[in-house]
């Protein structure tokens, strides 16, 4: 699917105040791609962290909201998940981080 099949404006009608909501919540959150892959569940600790503190410079991260997926063997998987408070910081991340 690429960006021209998806009709956005459909997808998040505002029919309902849960539609309304998820869109805000989705412009809240980024999506970060490249980081270690394969990190070991005993070292994730400290790759959160490291995450937490570049991340956190753009804006107040909710709690919990940061969230690192692993595989069956509890290994990351190259990418995370930032929510943030508000939607501004989450566009600041944007900006500061990609490239």
């Amino acid at each position: 699917v690429s960006e021209g099949d998806v009709d956005t404006d459909r997808v998040f009608e505002e029919e309902e105040g849960e539609s309304a909501d998820l869109k805000r919540n989705f412009e809240k959150v980024v999506v970060v791609d490249n980081i270690p892959k394969g990190v070991p569940e005993e070292k994730q600790e400290k790759l959160r962290g490291v995450l937490e503190k570049v991340f956190a410079q753009c804006g107040t991260i909710q709690e919990n909201g940061l969230y690192v997926p692993t595989d069956g063997s509890k290994a990351t998987l190259g990418w995370a998940f930032v929510a943030y408070d508000a939607a501004e910081s989450a566009q600041q991340a944007i900006k500061a981080m990609d490239g």
